[in-house]
């Protein structure tokens, strides 16, 4: 309260206070004492110095230390955002590219078993029910995605989404200030290319498990035993399930959600 009461004072009454400081030109008291004759004690001119030093003191006193302090503190809260910030994308891209490898072993089993020289219901049989053990896990793992992350996703996506409607308002009221118009278009980028990264790694998922599935079909499974069949007929099956991330359960993270 105190600060803004004398800013205010100095803002308000800036005229008054202007004449006041040059009312004390009409006096001189640097050839006044600076100590009284008979005591000793400073004077009041004295004093005029003992202030002016004192308040140099006690501002580099305060500001220095503090200064130091909010240095430290930028620098932690701007390394701890920025770790936030890409540590969440990183973890996004780096799940998706886990779950997008595993499928593509999946893919890479179900093309050997296709060949002729693998149709031996007794040495397939367990490959086979590796790679529906590991479809499973796959799409566990996307559920858990889904149940964990799409709040999180869902509210980055909202901030990026205002944050560029207010670019666009202040790209319009600076149009023909170069440089203010090419800060706006660099921080557009750079939540575009948020949108890109949770699009794009959403849309690579949404291909590999539809190429599993087509992997299954083209495993030449109507000429296996029938055991083999069930197998992937029930591969197949999950294979259809809609394994596509969204942001909160409203937008799926696709390449059509980011043209649109």
């Amino acid at each position: 309260m105190n600060p803004c009461f004398t800013l205010g004072l100095f803002k308000f009454r800036k005229g008054s206070i202007d004449k006041l400081i040059r009312q004390t030109e009409h006096f001189i008291w640097e050839d006044c004492p600076r100590r009284d004759e008979d005591s000793g004690n400073v004077t009041m001119a004295g004093l005029i110095p003992w202030i002016q030093k004192a308040m140099v003191y006690l501002a580099w006193i305060v500001l220095g230390p503090h200064s130091i302090y909010m240095l430290l503190r930028g620098i932690y809260s701007t390394v701890v955002n920025l770790s936030l910030y890409l540590a969440f994308l990183g973890l996004y891209a780096t799940l998706v590219c886990i779950a997008c490898s595993q499928l593509e072993k999946i893919q890479a089993r179900l093309k050997d078993f296709g060949k002729e020289n693998q149709l031996d219901p007794a040495a397939d049989k367990e490959k086979l029910h590796e790679c529906v053990r590991l479809h499973q896990n796959v799409l566990s793992l996307m559920r858990a995605m889904e149940d964990t992350l799409s709040a999180a996703v869902l509210g980055h996506f909202l901030i990026v989404i205002g944050a560029l409607c207010f670019l666009a308002m202040a790209a319009v009221t600076i149009w023909g200030q170069t440089a203010d118009v090419m800060q706006v278009i660099m921080v557009a980028v750079l939540f575009i290319m948020q949108l890109g990264i949770y699009c794009f790694f959403g849309e690579e998922l949404i291909h590999q498990a539809t190429f599993v599935k087509e992997s299954v079909w083209k495993s030449r499974w109507m000429e296996a035993s029938l055991r083999q069949q069930r197998t992937l007929m029930f591969m197949m099956t999950a294979a259809n399930q809609d394994l596509a991330l969204t942001a909160g359960g409203f937008a799926p993270l696709s390449r059509h959600t980011m043209m649109t």
